[in-house]
């Protein structure tokens, strides 16, 4: 296997993981998410959105204002979420 297929899958399953902690799908963090960064206490990630985001997927994502960015809780990006796209843990 490729080391570009490798990544691809990789972020493929970090956008799942990311998607299901804050109600996207991860063709929609693909799309609309811009950066993430950890909060320098520690605590979680600060998830930014593109400016270019609908109305619909904002609406998703509770706590999305104006700013376009979201304080989230800690996410695992270890952890396994349910393989329904046939895609094996990384």
């Amino acid at each position: 296997m490729s080391k570009r297929l490798l990544e691809e899958m990789q972020e493929q399953r970090q956008n799942k993981i990311l998607g299901n902690a804050i109600g996207l799908s991860p063709d929609e963090v693909a799309e609309f998410v811009t950066d993430v960064e950890e909060q320098s206490n520690g605590g979680g990630l600060i998830v930014y959105f593109a400016v270019e985001t609908p109305q619909h997927v904002r609406d998703k994502v509770s706590g999305l204002g104006k700013e376009l960015f979201i304080y989230t809780g800690p996410i695992d990006f270890d952890e396994y979420p349910e393989q329904s796209d046939g895609l094996m843990p990384i």
